[in-house]
């Protein structure tokens, strides 16, 4: 037997490099082509691009969508260094009895609270 996976099995193992190049071409791209774009010729609707917003010319910038778009960039520039740096898995940690008993908690305490039907401050 073939020690190689089929196309439709690679996209199914944890080996997977598909989506992860997806990931980090997207990122490249959006970094390029609209973040670091020179401003004179940005185009974007969205008021997210580097100059622009370090020069004050774009005012819709403190919109909330811009802030999950920074956070995301972040999170894309961790897992960045991540893959280049090495060391750091991309998979969540093995469970262990404490921390099912803590997810357990957390389980319980969102029970707790949506049952409540108190707003939220």
């Amino acid at each position: 037997m073939s020690s190689k996976l089929s196309s439709k099995e690679n996209l199914k193992s944890a080996n997977c490099y598909g989506e992860r190049l997806v990931v980090l071409e997207t990122f490249r791209d959006f970094i390029k082509n609209n973040f670091l774009q020179k401003t004179d010729i940005f185009s974007g609707a969205d008021d997210f691009n580097r100059h622009g917003i370090l020069h004050g010319i774009f005012e819709k910038f403190g919109e909330d969508t811009n802030f999950f778009r920074l956070i995301t960039l972040l999170d894309l520039l961790c897992f960045s260094i991540g893959l280049i740096r090495g060391g750091v898995s991309m998979f969540p940690p093995v469970s262990t009895p404490d921390s099912l008993k803590l997810a357990q908690h957390y389980t319980q305490l969102h029970w707790v609270f949506s049952n409540l039907n108190v707003p939220v401050v």
